[in-house]
């Protein structure tokens, strides 16, 4: 390691000791339980094990709410808000009845019996006994593709067929920026938006290069000084190619120019690096980036310059794009290709590869071979014929007592309106995957992807390069769970006031926030105690279970239970704002069994004591720290990484999550802060995570 490196490493290590006041901790919604070494897997015969006994009973349960809970009754998704296109999806707890054509209104003041579903409870009981009892990851989207925004700059390039070499490659290219905003001294010649919409991707343009960089920063490029769609000759004229951005507000003053570099040589480019920037365009016309609109017209996501691409690689014509370099079996080469600068970029390590890399913890697929929870809770397989049948049925809860139908206040909490939270991230490596190791061909990087680990200081030239990962040199996290906490009243409080001397409830009715409307739901969540009484809410179900030995008795019942009563499962929706926590409590347990006497079935009771975990494995005593339910130091400060409030000023969106991790990669991209574990969350204070300062 050279001796620049070191300095710089010594100068982060030092800036990392000044610690932010405690208050501006924050403890993110989820953290993750380790996978062991190897997921196991057993064969099974089709006459199973006669010498061990098997068992077959059921246990009776009861749930308590901790917090307030909330399952969608899915039959009707405008149970509160009119069926317009303008007004956000609305749904009212689970229940039997087909809600189907109700009235808005009219339904605000009713409720029907609500019931958990087994389905739900059952999920639940699955994920746990799979990350105690080293179950494969049974849920995972093994075909989900793995992506990130890079905050590194991309090279602007030609994507060429070299019809000598029979292959394409990339001529590298200097940016030049053609100014589409306004007349105005140093932003060169104006080329009006409507001539410049007119004009197409990778029009051949004649420009003369500014002789000073814009506004003389050395991080920017050369402005288009003089343009002519015509021929030009003399010293300063070069040839150009027009690459036509997406739309990006009122910032975005310069399109751009590609003139070819006589300086640098053109580098090789994979048929794989080609499919990788279709799947980039892919995911840029994808609906949820279609939301986005500009002054001048819609984002298309880039729909015109997916069509030319594939026209024009079947026709081995040029096409602009953007490209990072990457250093592959000791040559340099062009890989990340992009249409724009800043961009997505789709990873060749996917969710599949991952999995088996890490331990073999991909779902099962061969009845005749599978891990335990799947012995348990059986499988399902595509291949016909191969799914394995569950040995466990998981009956609805329902709640202990009638409930009253002329007081909907009393069990349920108003109709309040979700903040968006989008869906899991697993593109963000800092949270999702541990630091690579350090080996012979890796250094210690700071900042890291799914695909190749990068050096923070660019000032060496070996470090602009990237070092490729493999699968197995990429040490996911684990399983994800979510932390206790009692954020759910600040949710509440926001929308809702309880006048506690009128016994009424009144709304003070949110505003829709701005964004994309398709994320907001309005939902009537469940309290966790009656109004009146604050009585627990307590539902009841039976988990039945038949022909499984006396070992997979004792794990179900630690599944259940935790075998701690501080111990709690999280259900539902909006786990990560703090609802959905529940108590499972067993009562008792009967093994059902012919009287061979009578031939009648009869039921005796499984004393619990004989079902008691000796040993507990790490797995299991990180579950239930991340499950424990008593009171916890943070329990107040947990929340989706945040900007500092402070200091947001008037920017719509300043505080949203996405800015923290923008904020959280620094210099060169390199990560400051990382996902602490579960002990270090509860242990080590080195490792917390803080409010990023604007």
């Amino acid at each position: 390691m050279s001796d620049h490196y070191k300095s710089q490493q010594n100068k982060h290590n030092d800036s990392s000791k000044k610690v932010p006041p405690k208050e501006d901790r924050f403890v993110n919604p989820y953290n993750f339980v380790p996978l062991e070494t190897v997921c196991y897997r057993e064969w099974i015969s089709e006459e199973g094990d006669s010498q061990t006994e098997k068992l077959t009973g059921y246990i009776e349960c009861f749930i308590q709410l901790k917090t307030p809970i909330f399952i969608p009754n899915t039959s009707y998704d405008r149970a509160f808000t009119e069926d317009r296109e303008d007004k956000p999806k609305s749904y009212d707890f689970f229940s039997y009845e087909n809600l189907s054509g109700s009235q808005p209104i009219s339904r605000k003041e009713k409720h029907s019996e609500p019931v958990i579903p087994g389905s739900e409870i059952r999920g639940v009981l699955r994920s746990v006994h799979e990350a105690a009892f080293n179950g494969c990851m049974s849920s995972v989207q093994e075909n989900r593709q793995l992506s990130r925004r890079s905050v590194e700059q991309k090279k602007p390039g030609i994507l060429r067929w070299n019809q000598e070499k029979n292959e394409w490659e990339i001529q590298p290219c200097e940016r030049l920026m053609l100014n589409v905003t306004c007349e105005q001294e140093g932003h060169g010649q104006l080329m009006p938006r409507k001539d410049y919409y007119s004009l197409a991707e990778g029009l051949k343009i004649y420009v003369k290069s500014s002789k000073r960089r814009y506004k003389n920063r050395s991080y920017m490029n050369y402005v288009v000084e003089e343009y002519s769609l015509v021929e030009k000759k003399g010293d300063r004229w070069k040839i150009g190619y027009l690459h036509k951005g997406e739309p990006f507000g009122k910032k975005k003053h310069h399109e751009s120019i590609f003139v070819e570099s006589t300086e640098e040589s053109c580098l090789p480019v994979s048929l794989e690096e080609l499919q990788r920037l279709k799947k980039v365009l892919s995911k840029y016309n994808s609906e949820e980036n279609r939301h986005l609109k500009e002054k001048f017209r819609p984002h298309r996501g880039y729909a015109t310059y997916e069509k030319n691409f594939s026209r024009k690689i079947a026709e081995k014509k040029d096409v602009l794009v953007y490209y990072s370099i990457s250093e592959q079996d000791t040559q340099i080469v062009a890989q990340y290709l992009s249409p724009s600068m800043l961009s997505q970029e789709v990873f060749l390590n996917d969710i599949e590869h991952l999995l088996k890399s890490n331990g073999g913890y991909q779902p099962c697929v061969d009845r005749n071979c599978v891990c335990k929870t799947c012995q348990l809770f059986g499988m399902v397989s595509k291949e016909k014929g191969n799914s394995l049948g569950s040995r466990l049925r998981i009956e609805d809860a329902c709640v202990l007592d009638s409930l009253r139908q002329d007081d909907t206040a009393l069990y349920y909490y108003p109709e309040i309106e979700l903040p968006e939270m989008g869906e899991p991230k697993p593109g963000s490596a800092e949270f999702y995957v541990s630091r690579p190791l350090e080996t012979e061909h890796i250094n210690k990087s700071d900042h890291w992807t799914y695909d190749y680990v990068q050096l923070p200081d660019k000032k060496i030239e070996k470090d602009k390069l990237r070092t490729p990962l493999t699968a197995s040199e990429i040490k996911i996290r684990g399983r994800k769970f979510y932390w206790h906490h009692e954020g759910w009243k600040s949710v509440i409080r926001k929308v809702y006031q309880y006048d506690s001397t009128s016994k009424s409830q009144s709304a003070n009715a949110p505003e829709a926030e701005k964004g994309n409307k398709k994320m907001i739901q309005i939902i009537r969540p469940l309290r966790q105690k009656l109004r009146d009484s604050q009585q627990p809410l307590t539902f009841k179900f039976n988990v039945y279970f038949e022909q499984i030995t006396q070992q997979e008795l004792t794990n179900l019942l630690w599944t259940l239970d935790f075998e701690d009563p501080k111990c709690a499962h999280k259900i539902g929706r909006a786990k990560p704002l703090g609802l959905g926590s529940i108590q499972i409590q067993v009562d008792q347990v009967y093994q059902r069994r012919i009287n061979k006497s009578n031939g009648e079935w009869e039921l005796t009771p499984i004393s619990r004591e004989h079902c008691k975990l000796e040993v507990l494995s790490s797995s299991r005593q990180t579950m239930k720290r991340i499950a424990t339910w008593k009171p916890l130091d943070f329990a107040q400060q947990v929340s989706y990484p945040q900007i500092d409030e402070a200091n947001n000023g008037s920017k719509v969106n300043d505080a949203a999550s996405h800015k923290w991790f923008t904020a959280n990669r620094k210099a060169q991209g390199k990560f400051d802060k990382t996902l602490p574990t579960v002990e270090e969350e509860l242990n080590t204070e080195s490792k917390w995570l803080y409010k990023k300062r604007k």
